[in-house]
């Protein structure tokens, strides 16, 4: 038998023993403070998790019966409309306030409230009654699916958090479908002995938990409101002071801590996805614990439901995989019922970068269907239709940065105003989402918590893993949208293996690097992988191998001879041979003397110790310097800085003047021969004149863009001595006559320049070095540019230059700039248009007509005005792949 009736006894007699919580003194006062909850208002949650989990298994059990042929009696049968579970709150005769939890649910006996109510720990599931009711619920050619989540006796400790004394009444619904007893337990504290009562035969099933609260409690309805968004029951809870909430089953509570205030939401039919507006959630069995995800909203019950901390305040492992799975399948509802909120760029490009997955397979869904699906851009009144052009994080910034992406968003109706035909463009590349990642438009994708850095799409092996790392999706789906896109590929690529774990770890830093040469595996980020992961630098290496991924040449050594446990030591921040490891970024010869200083090794030791290790290259250490073959200090370090205080930057060169030999020995308190000696010692040597880099007059800039010396053939602009003056703090004729020494001379001038001559004159309309070349006309652009700047008019700047020895060359002059030349060279000034022959490119007339709003035809005259000449982008257009575009590209 099952029944709950081997401790019957006249009703109102005492049944067995006194009960009591059974917990240590210390565990007790974890679990009845904060320090385990964190917040008594947790207590409250506990008392309405209980409840969901005793109704869960009053049906769990009455569909067994069901299914058995058994009839429920009328006590365990369910009112329609009724309420699961009602809380209220009010103030009893004494004064006391006192809130109630009843549920109709499977109700408790002796067993379990002495197994489990009081037992800390303990769960129902646990007795061998729960046990085997649930394999028998197992058996079934249609299992019964029953999952609880709250932990009885542990929760009902955390009562005590809130009140001075518990009072249970319950009845259960027995497993042969036979209702128990009548039960009451009572207790004024967690020591204090209670008896159980029994009242004769239950009437219904299910418990009625009171508790007698404490002084200065929060409003339970309040915490309850803000704490339980997703219900599996109808709740209702309320006061006798107004406040009240309902609960309906599986229906989002809007006000809950999970859902921000007016934020949009439509729900998915399978009730364990809402799509948001804005922030979003992982919800532990409808609760709100705290943690957010962006635009969506997603209840994790039963199986998937994530392991929780003690408190039951944090999910512990929060499987996103799961996660995923229900988003993905709700992106018909998303697309169908929700794209007011996922048809806006902003949330795309938000919840793109919490989850790139579900915002590729929204735009997959969208572009299905014939019928448009408008994406609102930025600003509101722009809209594209992504069955046309899909879309592409970024899209709605306004602007777009490529000849692709103006071709499908004009295709897709994004910019009407520009005049522009794309109703017969049909070859193109609609966007998907994580193209993006492809052509390295994102910072960063996540994948669970683990945020991954992405680089811009090389075409070699690296490229490859890194996109695989940043998708981790198979490498042949990657190969196959790249091709798609245009993307330069490797041929060996379509051979190449699936990534590891290892290799993700290794190919996040060197895909950063722009510079084929650059883009290798570094030595030490492989002993830090391998060591993680347990794998020998042999085995590491073949993964790199198989992978055709180039690493540093110093894992060779490395597998031949692994690290030291000095050698880690040294690479280690704290010296302890362990995480966190220094980075070559942070490694200057500075850093250098500080290691060894505190290892107690030599400075040239440690240099050769973290050279190993694949550290490199160590800022200050300059061929043809001896640091590695001498012992050096801080007194060495702080002559070899070029602004001598010992950090960085350090002089570039091995030839010093003795202008700094002399500061650097005032500094380093010692004698200038002492300071020359051990600059000397360590291969530097001085040099006079302007032949050492960090002479007073170190910033001539009498160099060209390529670093090559200026030629003495073309004299220099005043302007040229009177900002280096200005600089220098020197005289303006000091400057001169030291640049008449080395063979300078300066052209005829009709003035001393004032800051106006200085931004005429520079190249930038900066007022800075360089200036623009005096033999040189200064084309009409540049003339316009420095108008903008300097807020004067064309003429008045002409003059200037032309009262400096310039000669403005051939070209029409505007009296004046109007509001929409001001804008246009706003905008270009950032460029690298110079005002040479090749005209301004397609692409950037086309960025600039929508950044000035002008029509193209506007555009085009207006920079044949301020001296340029303009691609026309009518011409050009449409480029059907990224990787079209830069050939496109190529022709300007």
């Amino acid at each position: 038998m099952h029944r709950d009736d081997a401790r019957m006894s006249p009703p109102g007699r005492p049944v067995g023993d006194p009960l009591t919580f059974h917990l240590s003194d210390r565990v007790l006062a974890l679990l009845m403070g904060t320090s385990l909850y964190g917040d008594s208002r947790f207590a409250f949650r506990e008392l309405h998790q209980n409840a969901v989990d005793a109704c869960r298994h009053h049906d769990a059990r009455a569909e067994y019966l069901r299914r058995s042929g058994q009839d429920l009696p009328s006590g365990a049968a369910r009112e329609p409309g009724a309420p699961r579970i009602v809380v209220r709150e009010f103030e009893d005769t004494s004064g006391s306030r006192v809130l109630e939890c009843r549920d109709t649910g499977v109700g408790m006996g002796y067993l379990q409230l002495a197994s489990a109510f009081c037992q800390a720990g303990v769960r129902g599931r646990e007795l061998e009654e729960d046990a085997d009711e649930r394999e028998a619920f197992a058996q079934l050619d249609e299992p019964i699916e029953f999952w609880t989540n709250s932990r009885f006796g542990i929760g009902a400790f955390s009562y005590f958090m809130v009140a001075d004394a518990v009072s249970v009444t319950t009845t259960r619904l027995n497993r042969d479908g036979s209702l128990g007893r009548r039960l009451s337990f009572d207790v004024t504290g967690p020591h204090t002995p209670g008896l159980v009562v029994d009242h004769g035969p239950g009437e219904a099933a299910g418990t009625t938990v009171r508790l007698a609260l404490k002084d200065g409690h929060a409003s339970p309805i309040a915490v309850l409101r803000d704490l339980v968004a997703v219900s599996p029951y109808d709740v209702e809870a309320f006061d006798d002071r107004g406040r009240q909430h309902r609960w309906e089953a599986g229906v989002l509570n809007r006000e809950s801590g999970a859902v921000e205030p007016d934020a949009q939401i439509v729900a998915d039919p399978a009730g364990k996805v809402w799509w948001c507006s804005g922030r979003g959630a992982v919800l532990p069995d409808g609760i709100w614990s705290g943690a957010m995800t962006l635009g969506i909203i997603v209840n994790l019950t039963g199986d998937d439901a994530p392991p929780m901390t003690a408190d039951r305040t944090t999910m512990i492992d929060t499987d996103f995989a799961q996660v995923d799975v229900l988003a993905l399948a709700a992106v018909g509802s998303a697309v169908q019922e929700g794209a007011a909120i996922v048809g806006r760029a902003d949330w795309l490009d938000r919840t793109f970068a919490w989850n790139h997955e579900i915002v590729d397979a929204i735009i997959r869904e969208a572009s299905g269907p014939p019928s448009p699906f408008p994406i609102v851009l930025d600003p509101e009144t722009r809209t594209v239709d992504a069955t046309i052009a899909g879309y592409v994080p970024g899209d709605g910034e306004g602007v777009p940065p490529d000849a692709w992406s103006f071709t499908r968003l004009i295709a897709g109706g994004a910019y009407p105003e520009l005049g522009i035909d794309g109703s017969e463009w049909n070859s193109f590349v609609a966007g998907l989402p994580t193209d993006a990642v492809l052509l390295g438009r994102p910072g960063s994708t996540m994948a669970g918590e683990t945020t991954t850095p992405v680089a811009p799409w090389r075409g070699d092996a690296l490229s490859l893993y890194a996109a695989e790392n940043s998708l981790r999706r198979p490498t042949a789906t990657i190969l196959e949208r790249a091709r798609t896109l245009g993307l330069p590929i490797d041929a060996e690529l379509d051979n190449l293996p699936e990534s590891t774990e290892f290799v993700r770890r290794v190919v996040t830093d060197a895909a950063a690097h722009q510079a084929a040469s650059d883009r290798v595996i570094g030595a030490f980020a492989v002993v830090r992988a391998s060591g993680d992961l347990g794998i020998t630098l042999a085995d590491a290496r073949d993964q790199l191998r198989d992978r055709a991924l180039t690493y540093d040449p110093c894992l060779d050594g490395l597998v031949d001879e692994p690290p030291t446990g000095g050698e880690l030591r040294l690479a280690s921040v704290r010296g302890d041979g362990v995480a966190p490891w220094r980075t070559t970024k942070e490694l200057s010869i500075a850093t250098v003397a500080a290691i060894a200083a505190n290892a107690g090794v030599s400075s040239s030791q440690a240099i050769r110790a973290l050279q190993r290790l694949g550290f490199g290259p160590i800022r200050g250490l300059l061929d043809g310097t001896r640091w590695l073959s001498r012992d050096f200090d801080a007194v060495d370090v702080l002559l070899a800085s070029r602004d001598l205080d010992g950090s960085m930057p350090f002089l570039p060169s091995v030839e010093v003047s003795r202008d700094h030999i002399r500061r650097g020995a005032h500094n380093a308190h010692i004698s200038e021969s002492a300071a020359r000696s051990r600059l000397e010692a360590l291969g530097y040597h001085q040099v006079d004149g302007v032949a050492a880099a960090e002479s007073g007059y170190e910033q001539l800039e009498l160099v060209d863009d390529e670093g090559n010396p200026l030629d003495l053939v073309n004299p220099l602009p005043i302007a040229h001595a009177a900002i280096l003056a200005r600089r220098l703090k020197r005289p303006l004729t000091a400057v001169v006559a030291r640049l008449e020494e080395l063979g300078y001379r300066i052209a005829p001038y009709d003035v001393v320049p004032g800051p106006q001559h200085l931004i005429a004159a520079s190249r930038e309309a900066d007022g800075e070095l360089p200036c623009h070349p005096v033999h040189l006309g200064v084309p009409p652009i540049a003339v316009h540019f420095a108008a903008f700047s300097s807020d004067e008019n064309p003429p008045t700047v002409v003059g200037m230059l032309r009262s400096q020895g310039y000669q403005v060359a051939s070209g029409d002059i505007l009296p004046r700039l109007e509001d929409r030349h001001r804008a246009m060279l706003y905008w270009l000034a950032d460029s690298d248009i110079t005002g040479g022959d090749a005209p301004v490119p397609p692409i950037t007339v086309l960025q600039l007509a929508l950044r000035v709003n002008l029509s193209l035809d506007r555009c085009l005259t207006t920079l044949t005005e301020l001296g340029l000449t303009g691609a026309d982008p009518r011409r050009h257009l449409p480029v059907d792949r990224p990787g079209d575009d830069a050939a496109w590209r190529g022709l300007y």
